[in-house]
Formats: C-alpha cells, sequence, structure tokens
C-alpha cells in the first residue's frame, strides 16, 4: 500500500491480540467503583460524624458483647463461648450458641486499632456498609457492566431496611454484616463460574464460611441464589457447578467450630424467654409497598418501616417493562427481579414475622431493577445523561431513607456492674438484643447472691459463696476472669465447694498438676467443685473445651489446612495473569456522575446531618398527626399524648389495632406495665383483657423526658357479642406481682381525677 506524503495511516488491533499489559493499560480505571466507594461513604456517615451510638436499639447490646469478646481475647482466649456477667453474674453459654460473626469482627478491630468497643462497632457498620455498596457494583459490573453496576448499588444503599432501618434504627448489627457479605459471595461464585483461576475457591469457601458464621439463614438465601447465578449461565459452564457446590460445602465444614457445638448442645440447656420483648412490627403486603415516612426526631424508639420504597418499586416496575421489550437482555437479572417479589411473598404470606427478609429481597430488586438502564438503548441522543438522571431520579425518591435517627453521644459505662445494674433494672441481658431467648442452666428457683452482685460492686468479684466456712476449711478468692477463677483454698477433709458460676459442659479445675472434679449442683445448677482432704493451695477453674467441641476444631483446622494446599497447588497450574474485557464507565460518563455525587454530598451535609444549618427532617411530633389528643396524665410523670385505631366498626371475629402516644415529663423510677381492655358500654363487663407488657417494648425507667414512645397492640375480637364497647387503658407499678392496688391514677389537664382506669372516648360498634 502507497500513503501520499503528508498521510499517516491508522490500524486498529484487536484486543484480544495484544499483549497483556497493552489490553491492561486500554482496559483504563476502574472509576465505577471509586463512585460506589463514595456513595457507600455517604450511607454511611451517620456512623462517622455521630460518636457514640443509639441507646435505644440493639446497637448497645453489641457494644456489651463486642467488649467481652474483647476482654477474653485479651485474657487469651481466641474463641470465647461464655458470658461470664449475665443472668445476675453466674453467667451462661450465649456465644457457643448464637453466630459470632459480628461482634467477634467488632472485637479483632478493638484489639488490633480502636481500644474501644464503641468505635470498633461504628467501625463495623460503616465497613459493613462499604462492603455493601462495592461488592453489589462489583457483581452487577460482571454480570451486566459498570452502569448498572453503579445504579444497583446505589438503589440497594439507598434502599429503606440497609439505608435505615437494620443499622439505625434496629440496630441489628449481624444482619448489616450479612447484607455486606451477600454480593460478596455472589461476586465470588460468578468469578469462580466464570474464570476458576487463582483464589476464586478459595474466595467461595471463606466468604460461605463468614456467612454461616454471621448469619446461617442469610447463608442459605446466598446459596439459593448461588444456583440461580448458576443457572443464568445455562450449560455453558456445567463442569463449574460441581466446584461452586465443593466450595459452599467446604465453608460449612469451615465453620464447624460454631455451628457443630451449637446444634449438638442446644438440648443441653434451657431456653429462657427474654423479659423484654420489643414491639417490632410484622411484614405485610399494604405496608410493603407503601410510601417510606421521615422519621421523627422527638421519636424515642423509632418504629422501623418495612416497605420496600418508592424508589426500588418504580425501578423494578420500569426494569419489568425493559425486560419485556427486549427478552435477550434479561437473563440473570430477571431471575432476581423475579426472586425478591417471590421473597416479598414469602414473607408476607408465610413467614411475616421474619423481618431479616427485607435485607436479602431489596438486594435482589436492586440488582432486578438496575435493568432500567436497558432502556438506553432507544435514547438517540443524551445516553450520557442517562445514567446520571436515573440516579438523581433514584436519590429523590430515597429522601427519607438519608435522612437518619439521630442519638446522644454519651453511651455509658461498658463495666461489668453495668452489665449486673442492666439486669437489675429490668432492662434484659446487656450482651443480647431484647426478645431474644437466654440459653441457660441454672433452676429458675435460683435467687441472686447478695455477695456475689455487691462483689460486683465493690471488687474484686468473688465467685465462692458466702456460707461455707467451717472448722478446717479455708476459702479465698485471688483473681477472677471471663472464663476462669483462682482461689485460695485449704481443706483438711474432702469437701464440695460451690462457685457461683452456673454450670455447662467444659467447666473444669486443677490443683497443681492434678484435675479436680467439677459437677452441677442439681438443686440451683451452679458449679460445684470436689476438693480431696488435706489440700493447700491455688485451685484453677476454667471453662475448657469438650470432645466434641475438640471434634469440631478438627474439621474445622483440617478443612482449612486442605483448603490452603488447594490453593497453593491451583496458584502453580494455573495462569498467573488474566484478562476480563468488563464494561467500565467511560470517562465522559465517569465525571457526569462524580458530578451527581458531589451535589449530593453537598445537600446532604447542608441538610441532612445532625450539624446541618438546614434540614430536611420533618417537623417534631409529625408522627402523631391524624391521632386523637387524650393530655391524661399519672402522678409519676407518664402521660398518655393520643391513640390512634384502625376502624370503629367491627365484625365478630375481627382484629383491631390500637396505637398509644405515651410521654414523660420526668424520669421514671419503675418499669410501669399496660393492660388493654375491651369493655361494654352499658355493663362495663370486660370482654378481653391482654397481658400486661412495658409500654412500646421499651422500659419505662429508660425512657427520656418529653420524648414520646408509640405503643402498638393488636386486639383480637373473637368471642365478642354484637354490640358498643371501650377500650379500656390500665397502668401498673409492680415489680414482682401486679395487684390491683398497684394501678396508678390518671389525671385531666386541669388536675381532676380521673381514677384508675382511662377510657378511651371511641366507641367500638361490634356486628355479626
Amino acid at each position: 500500500m502507497v500513503y501520499n506524503k503528508g498521510m499517516t495511516a491508522s490500524v486498529q488491533i484487536p484486543t484480544e491480540e495484544l499483549p497483556l499489559w497493552m489490553r491492561q493499560a486500554r482496559h483504563g480505571v476502574d472509576w465505577g467503583i471509586v463512585i460506589v466507594f463514595a456513595f457507600s461513604l455517604l450511607a454511611a456517615l451517620p456512623f462517622i460524624v455521630q460518636s457514640g451510638l443509639p441507646r435505644t436499639n440493639a446497637s448497645e447490646n453489641y457494644v456489651f458483647m463486642t467488649h467481652d469478646n474483647a476482654v477474653a481475647m485479651r485474657e487469651g482466649r481466641l474463641y470465647p463461648r461464655w458470658s461470664a456477667h449475665v443472668l445476675q453474674g453466674y453467667g451462661a453459654p450465649i456465644p457457643n450458641f448464637y453466630p459470632p460473626g459480628a461482634p467477634y469482627s467488632a472485637a479483632l478491630l478493638e484489639i488490633l486499632f480502636t481500644n474501644n468497643s464503641i468505635t470498633a462497632v461504628r467501625l463495623t457498620y460503616i465497613i459493613s456498609i462499604i462492603l455493601a455498596g462495592v461488592m453489589t457494583y462489583a457483581f452487577v459490573l460482571r454480570i451486566t457492566g459498570a452502569s448498572a453496576g453503579i445504579l444497583a448499588g446505589v438503589l440497594y444503599l439507598y434502599s429503606p431496611y440497609l439505608g435505615q432501618v437494620a443499622p439505625y434504627v434496629l440496630g441489628d448489627l449481624t444482619n448489616v454484616l450479612a447484607l455486606g457479605l451477600l454480593p460478596a459471595f455472589l461476586w465470588s461464585v460468578h468469578r469462580l463460574l466464570s474464570l476458576n483461576v487463582r483464589f476464586d475457591f478459595a474466595l467461595v469457601t471463606l466468604i460461605s464460611a463468614a456467612l454461616v458464621l454471621t448469619e446461617p439463614r442469610m447463608a442459605l438465601i446466598a446459596a439459593l441464589l448461588a444456583v440461580l447465578t448458576s443457572a443464568s449461565f445455562g450449560w455453558r459452564y456445567k463442569h463449574r457447578i460441581g466446584w461452586m457446590l465443593l466450595a459452599i460445602g467446604v465453608g460449612v465444614c469451615l465453620a464447624a467450630f460454631f455451628w457443630l457445638p451449637a446444634l449438638a448442645e442446644q438440648h443441653d440447656v434451657q431456653w429462657q424467654a427474654s423479659s423484654v420483648i420489643p414491639q417490632i412490627p410484622s411484614l405485610n403486603f399494604n405496608q410493603m409497598f407503601a410510601l417510606m415516612n421521615r422519621v421523627d426526631l422527638s421519636e424515642l424508639v423509632t418504629t422501623p418501616q418495612f416497605t420496600i420504597g418508592l424508589s426500588l418499586l418504580i425501578f423494578t416496575l420500569l426494569s419489568l417493562s425493559a425486560m419485556l421489550l427486549n427478552r435477550r437482555l434479561a437473563g440473570i437479572r430477571m431471575l432476581f427481579l423475579m426472586s425478591g417479589y417471590a421473597l416479598i411473598g414469602v414473607g408476607v404470606f408465610i413467614f411475616p414475622h421474619e423481618t431479616w427478609l427485607m435485607g436479602p429481597l431489596s438486594f435482589c430488586l436492586a440488582v432486578g431493577g438496575s435493568a432500567v438502564l436497558d432502556l438506553r438503548q432507544r435514547a438517540s441522543s443524551s445516553q450520557r445523561l442517562y445514567l446520571p438522571t436515573l440516579l438523581i431520579f433514584a436519590l429523590y425518591t430515597a429522601l427519607p431513607v438519608w435522612l437518619a435517627p439521630r442519638w446522644q453521644d454519651d453511651f455509658g459505662s461498658l463495666a461489668p456492674e453495668t452489665q449486673i445494674a442492666y439486669e437489675q433494672n429490668g432492662f434484659g441481658v446487656a450482651v443480647l438484643p431484647p426478645g431474644v431467648d437466654i440459653p441457660t442452666t441454672l433452676l429458675p428457683t435460683l435467687e441472686p447472691s447478695r455477695a456475689l452482685i455487691g462483689s460486683y460492686q465493690l471488687g474484686p468479684i468473688n465467685r465462692l459463696l458466702p456460707d461455707q466456712s467451717q472448722f478446717g476449711r479455708r476459702t479465698s478468692i485471688i483473681k477472677s476472669s471471663s472464663h476462669s477463677d483462682i482461689f485460695e483454698i485449704r481443706v483438711i477433709e474432702s469437701t464440695i465447694i460451690d462457685i457461683a458460676r452456673a454450670h455447662f459442659d467444659g467447666w473444669q479445675a486443677r490443683y497443681g498438676n492434678q484435675t479436680l472434679s467439677v459437677r452441677r449442683n442439681e438443686q440451683t445448677g451452679l458449679t460445684q467443685l470436689l476438693m480431696p482432704a488435706r489440700s493447700n493451695g491455688e485451685v484453677r477453674v476454667f471453662f475448657g473445651t469438650t470432645p466434641l467441641r475438640q471434634a469440631a476444631w478438627i474439621i474445622s483446622s483440617l478443612t482449612l489446612a486442605l483448603l490452603s494446599l488447594s490453593t497453593l497447588r491451583k496458584m502453580s497450574v494455573f495462569q498467573a495473569n488474566y484478562y476480563e474485557d468488563l464494561k467500565l464507565l467511560t470517562i465522559e460518563e465517569a465525571r457526569l456522575v462524580m458530578l451527581v455525587t458531589g451535589a449530593f454530598t453537598v445537600i446532604l451535609i447542608l441538610f441532612g446531618l445532625p450539624f446541618s444549618p438546614y434540614t430536611l427532617h420533618a417537623r417534631l411530633g409529625h408522627a402523631l398527626d391524624n391521632t386523637y389528643a387524650v393530655q391524661s396524665r399519672t402522678e409519676t410523670g407518664l402521660e398518655l399524648l393520643s391513640y390512634q385505631i384502625s376502624t370503629t366498626s367491627l365484625q365478630r371475629g375481627d382484629t383491631l389495632d390500637l396505637i398509644l402516644a405515651w410521654r414523660t415529663a420526668r424520669p421514671l423510677r419503675a418499669n410501669y406495665q399496660v393492660q388493654i381492655q375491651v369493655r361494654d358500654v352499658e355493663e362495663g363487663a370486660r370482654w378481653l383483657e391482654t397481658d400486661l407488657a412495658h409500654p412500646g417494648g421499651y422500659p419505662t425507667r429508660r425512657w427520656l423526658s418529653n420524648r414520646f414512645v408509640r405503643d402498638y397492640h393488636s386486639l383480637y375480637l373473637p368471642n365478642v357479642v354484637p354490640g358498643n364497647y371501650q377500650i379500656a387503658v390500665e397502668v401498673y407499678s409492680c415489680e414482682q406481682t401486679c395487684a390491683p392496688e398497684d394501678r396508678l391514677t390518671f389525671f385531666d389537664e386541669s388536675g381532676q381525677t380521673i381514677g384508675q382506669t382511662l377510657l378511651l372516648p371511641a366507641v367500638l360498634q361490634v356486628s355479626d
């Protein structure tokens, strides 16, 4: 070929024919992951700019769990299985039965970096939210492209459940961490199916184990979604599906040190119900598709809203339209979209109390909702503006989500005596979220030990019961830690020593080189130590292992060793360098999306944070709009502000929903309990009487002044005869028993006495 002078030739070389380093250079920078990382930081901003953590949700309990784990790890316990300060100081094997992933991760961060449990829990939240956004982007990038990955990441981050309910309203650290691991797991599965190089098998295994250790129910959902992911490949990689299933199975074996003892030993304890049951609404169809309301900052305990939100609803409907218009592009996103709505059906109609299902269904809908970008191909012009416009719309429709609740900066003490006081005040167990059952081996008749509780307050902690003094025996405490005690014991005759620790398999004792017998006191459930005659010296009582737990550790250790050998072998066999032609964001589109990110950052700083000069939060008290004012107070300062009922016309067998709004004018010194009655208007006969319960599911000793609490009641009327009825409200001040004389007296606004029973003015008309 001959060229004229001054002309140049341009030859296009196919990408696959270029050397690896040239292909990677042409690939460019992945600006999408930078953008999603920025959005993830903004979603976690309340944890970054606010110190402390809420004490009105489970975040408080995770701080105590983290602190206890960190203390035990500093004492040399690699994997704690005992909670020393619960149940009035007697202890319980709580970590042996509940997934350790979230509190253990936070404890590691405390030991390695923060040296503060509260900061460690906040950092765990931040990392989990970032992981959720970034790994959603990475997963969708592989199946579709960077533009869809950014949109899916934003839809997921600012879905009502992940963006507000789980981290800020419920304080569910375990679920938030699992929601970060879910997309990471699917990303690793997709890599294994499409590449299967280097660390891909190990990644699936390790993330599978992390999910099992964090939230086993989420691990099951993740496995089902992994099957859907493999199905999207058809038969193209059918020989790798077996590797995927094997990797998941190996991950389960790797986590055997937790789940094997937890399953095998669950019948060795009694499961004691929590003394505090939070009022968390169940999943229902109407609420699932309702618009999300902005939080009321004057509400003490924010009510969770289990809705998919306007953003996910609109984007999934638009995506469904796009997939129907071009079925060839549907693929895996259609599978995820249908899975999301299938999970909605499962949650609403089969498991309405399993509110954690909101997390995986939000992820599925976010992935499916990203298919709306397929409509961009029908726009002949301004295609670069398509993604920025969608992001603006997604953030605008998610406005109530990114206006997070606020909390007080001062968290308080984490000392062991604080955990004792937590229980004594009737708040539940400090290291378990409200409503979670407690595994215990104690007999219900066992009374708290005044001596033990006194030693918590005065120090040091002494677990020797005081009624053991007799001729020829002398006992004293040398040191007490979370999983062990060291005593100085002198006895002449063989003696039984009672120790103030709940007994559970694993408690052992050593006297010098001699192993002593340890058993359970059948009258109390405490631990007994059998001392041989003429003993004089130090005795160490400690929580050790059992053959079953050793076998579980052997399974996990062998699995880890085999996984390491397999990964090393794979690294030597497979080529170290490989190239994937992923659809990254162009620099022109990246600039526009970064402009949207920057504008959203400015808006959030100006309007959405505690120190913002302006606010987009609704006015205080707006949550009580459309309720009926009552303004009745009691002699203690507890006030009933208003009430709301679902209807006044019912039929026999219907259920009536009642919401009461309470407030206190000053700190309360007792945990008052509320009872609701349905009474006949003419005769005053009681046709329904609810159990006594903490108003709002939150003990009144914890209430802050001038912050209202919503109290939910569902009244089922199966045997009520037709007629007119009124709702009666009574408040009891009772610690052990509740008698009629323990009722509080109501007064009206002018101070006139109403009586011990407050009748709401609404009249219920019940018909056949």
